[in-house]
């Protein structure tokens, strides 16, 4: 707030352009005041003040500005004025004198000033006395002599806040600051509390203005003046929020109004606002505050447009000021709306097109002022308000338009031309400009004039205006709006005569009904894009043939019009045999289920395939032939679960494509996202490998793009050479089944994948997605091998067998030869005595026998197996079989020792039900230094079976100690009674026998420490065991390991169970403490040796686990010879101090190099009590 003063006296500031600041009033040295005045205007302002409200209502924070006026007391207002803008709120006076001049001239003026003040009931005043030099008047001065005090005592003796000293105001110290400051502050509470008071009379005359509203002398226009002013007073206070309130309530109560008067009140001043007829100038937003329709309102001439122009206006100047320009469009909708309600409600009688244009004007003005605030990055927020006002101003020009003649198809006459006039007479001149920069766009006035002056700048305008509606539509994601104005945009270039770009328009719309279930819109539609496609130059084009399948399918439009597009189809179809066009079946023809009978067949046989569709036909139509293509497809299909349906049928429409670019209103996400593994090249050796999506086509979507509308449209037929078909079939209206068999001559898997109706020329084709599939096997051909005697084949004999042939798919004519070839050891015999067969009748779907003898030489394995080729000049490959044979004997060896005598047994088991005889057995040693000794009785027959087995026994004498090793061979002859060459057949048995001569004897003794020379229960008892090396071999090892593997339920061994002997003169004798427990006959205590081998070593710190037990374990682990070797390195390697030996490791002896004469000896124990009872087991074999 800034303002000037002078000593000439008050005066009220004028209203030009708007509020700027509060008056405030001035008076005593004017030149003192001159002088300060710029630091007044500059500090007042630089602090917020807190405005505490009346009624309890929020504070709120202000920054003060004021203009100066000189005092004049004529201008004082009187207690009965009611204004709040134009009149001084404060008075200040300003002296600077000594005491003297105080005495002599400044008391009189002073009490002059203050009592024309109270004359008027004026309370607000403030006296400043200024001290350029505070030195001097301190030096002068006695005390409660100064100036200061005088005033006080004879002005502000009860009101002291009222006078107060600014001290040396022009000088730059500290001491003049605080005294700025100490004035400002007093000057800010006292200026708010004038205010507030004013402001509290004024709010209260404003409210019974306001409740007087039902009064008929009551007037609209005087109460809008004065709620008026108080919005200008809180704009001059920065609080632009509650000066929209002010506006926002007589918006309001003028609504109110309004609708009253509709309703049948009368209320008599709102007749004046229906009598202007001239006049529907639009909306102007470029001046704050619009002087002209002010003084219009003031002077109660100004009509139902004028009010409501400037109301919303100063609505938009505020809300600009808050920086509220979004607030500004998304007011404007119900702006524009309320006011043609209005003219509605009051009648006014305009010319047709006023409201339309004045709708426009305004309309264009909100957007051109908010396009001059928008920034870049609130262009979405400001496109969700601004796209329903584009498109309202296209409406209303088309209206306009449509009025004034200028559509393309209209011829404008003499009556249009002269409403043109009159429209553009009735939206008066533009404003006054030159406050703003020139800009380069049209005015509203301008561009609605130069639409209405030709037709082709009508057409340009309102394609320019509907591109801007569209584009701020899809900017937003209103699609459907979008399309909606592209269905208009269709209309004006059909009426165009350009069907080319109404084409598309159309499609979209027709796509957008049917997705968001307008289906008798979708069809509405698609009549319209029929008729567009015959004003196009290819009258074969597939958008025809499509549009006219759409119309026929049609369920919601006449029968003739469906009628008459299914003749134009047929008759097209019949007029293009020589070519091919394929289109989708759908919405025409719908496939509802397709069936396959056998999911499993062979080649040659019959696939027979049901399916069932749904005819959107008129009428009966005959198709060519109806054929379904299938695909090969890999053997590892998976059946889905739930999967039935072939295509998705809607509840009516005859649309089901996608819209490109378009959200709708349910989504259609599928369940899951299909894929399968693609590899390029070779599986065992890929040159890529990917995960490929099957159902790309509900997944993906495209943008919105003409191109790819089309593309939508067409159907490929794909090629396939696995094709069924059925020709002359009848289509009925409704459901129609019908069966397609053919017969496969091709193995593999086959899924159904495109059906194709074929009619004339045109070729309607269904993608089928399914998980119907059936397979056609090649069913290889196989043979079985059974004895004609007994149940399975024997080794070793020769038997007659029945071999089954079965050729699988393939059919044996009658002299068919088939060659047999055997593996090694194998042999076939046919009855023409080679291995040839010759089939006696054809073979389908059957089997045929032949008989044959068969040999397989025997081997020691329970089952031998044969292998056997067939070869037939039907077969693509041959057979091969493998026939299993039952080894009839098998044979083992064991050696046993007693002493240094060695003992062969060969053990012979039998493995069949059929009884085996065995004669003349003998064993023969390939060293010429070993003794054979039979045991055996000689010349007798043996016979072997699966229950009886039998064993022949030989021994066996070195002469040399140096044999370890020795080789035999056991042959004996054996014949069989189902053998059909009735000879003997020798059996042999070859086996290696290694390190079996005699090495050591241990014997095992145990006696009684007690002299009655008993052993008994729990006595210590003494056990010798001896080791005696039987040959002189200085080489054998004379350290060795013992175990004794002592019963913890028989004896208890005192000392260590394991333990390391030494040999002296091929002898070692050990004496242990041993205690029985339990009575009876028991064995002595087992005593094993071992090898021992070298020892292991490793260091102290190691914090591996030891591998080895300790050397009282009765278990013991090996070591590998690398590993020893490694240890006896580190021990070589490293100190005593650092390295820890491990328990010896051990090896066993072979079979019979240690001898235990004492294995069957067995002590008696008595127990320690007679009376007790003595535990006896017992072993009792039953002989039958």
């Amino acid at each position: 707030m800034a303002g000037a003063a002078s000593q000439t006296g008050d005066a009220y500031s004028s209203l030009a352009s708007g509020p700027t600041s509060n008056l405030l009033g001035g008076h005593g040295d004017m030149s003192l005041f001159s002088t300060l005045q710029p630091q007044l205007l500059k500090g007042l302002p630089q602090e917020s003040s807190e405005w505490r409200r009346s009624y309890s209502r929020a504070p709120k924070t202000v920054y003060l500005e004021a203009s100066y006026v000189p005092y004049d007391e004529d201008i004082l207002p009187k207690e009965t004025d009611k204004t709040l803008v134009s009149r001084p709120y404060f008075h200040i006076f300003w002296t600077c004198c000594d005491l003297e001049s105080y005495k002599q001239t400044v008391r009189e003026e002073l009490a002059e000033w203050t009592n024309a003040l109270k004359n008027q009931n004026i309370p607000d005043w403030l006296i400043v006395v200024v001290i350029m030099d505070e030195s001097k008047v301190k030096s002068k001065l006695l005390p409660r002599s100064s100036v200061i005090d005088k005033v006080r005592s004879d002005f502000c003796s009860k009101t002291s806040d009222r006078c107060i000293v600014l001290s040396e105001p022009l000088k730059q110290d500290s001491k003049s600051q605080e005294s700025w400051s100490a004035f400002f502050q007093r000057l800010r509470s006292l200026l708010l509390q004038a205010f507030n008071r004013h402001m509290v009379k004024f709010e209260e005359n404003m409210r019974t203005l306001r409740e007087n509203r039902n009064d008929p002398q009551w007037n609209f226009t005087n109460f809008f003046l004065v709620q008026e002013e108080l919005a200008f007073m809180f704009e001059m206070l920065g609080l632009y929020e509650d000066a929209l309130i002010q506006y926002d309530e007589l918006d309001a109560l003028f609504t109110q109004f309004v609708v009253a008067h509709a309703a049948g009140s009368i209320i008599g001043w709102l007749t004046r606002f229906t009598t202007e007829k001239t006049n529907w100038a639009g909306l102007s937003l470029h001046k704050s505050i619009n002087q002209d329709k002010r003084n219009t309102i003031k002077d109660k001439k100004s009509t139902l447009i004028d009010l409501r122009n400037y109301l919303f206006s100063r609505q938009c100047a505020l809300l600009f000021l808050m920086d509220k320009h979004l607030e500004v469009a998304k007011r404007a909708m119900d702006f524009l709306h309320n006011t043609v309600q209005e003219v509605g409600y009051l009648q006014i009688d305009w010319p047709p097109g006023a409201v339309d244009c004045w709708v426009f004007l305004s309309g264009l003005e909100v957007l051109q002022k908010c396009d001059s605030f928008t920034e870049a990055s609130q262009t979405k927020s400001y496109s969700l308000h601004t796209a329903s006002l584009w498109d309202c101003i296209r409406k209303k020009l088309f209206a306009v338009g449509k009025l004034c003649g200028l559509l393309p198809e209209s011829q404008t006459s003499s009556e249009q031309l002269q409403l043109v006039l009159e429209l553009t007479a009735g939206m008066g001149i533009e404003e006054d400009l030159d406050d703003e920069k020139p800009s380069s766009v049209q005015r509203p006035r301008a561009k609605l004039r130069e639409a209405l002056s030709s037709k082709d700048s009508f057409q340009k305008i309102y394609l320019e205006l509907s591109e801007l509606a569209m584009g701020t539509y899809k900017h937003i994601s209103r699609f459907r709006s979008a399309r909606l104005i592209g269905k208009d945009l269709a209309e004006f270039y059909m009426s165009q005569g350009n069907p080319q770009k109404a084409e598309n328009f159309l499609l979209d719309s027709m796509k957008s009904y049917h997705q968001e279930g307008w289906y008798q819109l979708a069809d509405a539609v698609t009549l319209e894009l029929a008729e567009c496609q015959k004003l196009l130059p290819n009258k074969l084009k597939y958008p025809l043939f499509i549009l006219s399948a759409q119309v026929v399918s049609s369920s919601t439009l006449q029968k003739a019009s469906r009628m008459k597009y299914l003749d134009n189809l047929m008759d097209v179809s019949k007029s293009v045999t020589d070519s091919s066009y394929t289109l989708k079946t759908f919405p025409m023809i719908t496939v509802d289920s397709l069936s396959i009978q056998e999911k499993t067949i062979l080649v040659e046989q019959d696939i027979v395939i049901d399916i069932e569709i749904t005819c959107n036909i008129p009428t009966e139509v005959d198709c060519d032939k109806i054929s379904l293509s299938l695909k090969k497809s890999l053997p590892d299909i998976r059946e889905k679960q739930g999967k039935r349906l072939l295509s998705k049928t809607d509840s009516g429409g005859i649309m089901k494509e996608q819209v490109p670019n378009f959200t709708p209103i349910k989504s259609r996400t599928p369940n899951m996202i299909e894929v399968k593994s693609h590899i390029e090249g070779s599986p065992s050796k890929p040159s890529a490998c990917s995960i490929v999506c099957v159902n790309t086509q509900d997944v993906l979507h495209r943008s919105d793009s003409v191109k790819s509308q089309k593309r939508d449209s067409l159907q490929l037929k794909e090629e396939s050479s696995y094709t069924l078909s059925t020709p002359n079939i009848t289509l009925k209206p409704g459901s129609c089944s019908f069966t397609i068999s053919s017969k496969m001559l091709k193995p593999g898997t086959y899924i159904p994948n495109q059906l194709c109706i074929k009619i004339g020329g045109l070729d309607f084709i269904k993608t089928l997605v399914t998980d119907q599939y059936f397979q056609v096997s090649v069913q290889d051909p196989y043979c079985t091998v059974k004895p004609v005697k007994g149940d399975k084949m024997i080794a070793g004999i020769t038997q007659e067998a029945i071999l089954t042939l079965n050729p699988g798919s393939f059919i044996l004519e009658p002299d068919d030869e088939l060659t047999l070839i055997t593996s090694s050891g194998f042999k076939v015999t046919t009855d023409s005595g080679d291995n040839k067969l010759r089939v006696a009748e054809r073979v389908k779907n059957g089997t045929t026998e032949f008989c044959v003898r068969m040999f397989q030489e025997r081997s020691n394995t329970i089952v031998v197996e044969g292998k056997l080729t067939i070869e037939c000049c039907r077969f693509q490959l041959p057979l091969r079989t493998v026939v299993p044979f039952a080894s009839p004997l098998l044979l083992q060896h064991k050696i046993h020792t007693a002493g240094t005598r060695k003992y062969i047994q060969i053990y012979v088991e039998g493995n069949t039900e059929s009884e085996f005889a065995l004669t003349d057995a003998d064993l023969v040693i390939d060293n010429s230094d070993v003794e054979v000794t039979s045991l055996n009785r000689p010349n007798r027959n043996m016979c072997v079976n699966e229950i009886q087995t039998l064993s022949y026994i030989w021994q066996i004498k070195c002469n040399t100690i140096d044999i370890s090793n020795i080789t035999g061979c056991f042959t004996a002859m054996y014949q069989n009674q189902e053998d059909l060459e009735d000879t003997k057949h020798k059996l042999s048995y070859n086996f290696d026998v290694n390190n079996f001569q005699t090495l050591y004897t241990v014997k095992v003794s145990v006696t009684p420490l007690s002299d009655t020379k008993v052993c008994k229960v729990g006595s210590l008892a003494i056990m010798d065991f001896s080791v005696v090396q039987i040959t002189n071999n200085t080489d054998l090892p004379q350290s060795l390991v013992y175990e004794i593997d002592g019963s913890t339920t028989m004896w208890a061994v005192s000392g260590k169970s394991t333990g390391n002997i030494t040999l002296k003169n091929g002898r070692c004798d050990v004496k242990m403490n041993v205690m029985p427990l339990q009575a009876g006959y028991i064995h002595v205590p087992r005593i094993t040796l071992y090898k021992q081998m070298q020892d292991v070593w490793q260091r102290q710190d190691s914090k591996e686990a030891p591998s080895q037990p300790s050397t009282d374990s009765n278990d013991e682990v090996f070591k590998p010879e690398e590993e020893v070797q490694k240890a006896e390195d580190e021990v070589s390697n490293a100190s005593e101090d650092s390295l820890t030996r491990k328990q010896s490791s051990r090896e066993e002896f072979f079979r019979g190099q240690v001898y235990y004469a004492s294995s069957a000896m067995q002590v008696n124990v008595y127990p320690e009590n007679k009376e007790s009872d003595i535990e006896i087991e017992l072993e009792v074999e039953i002989l039958e």
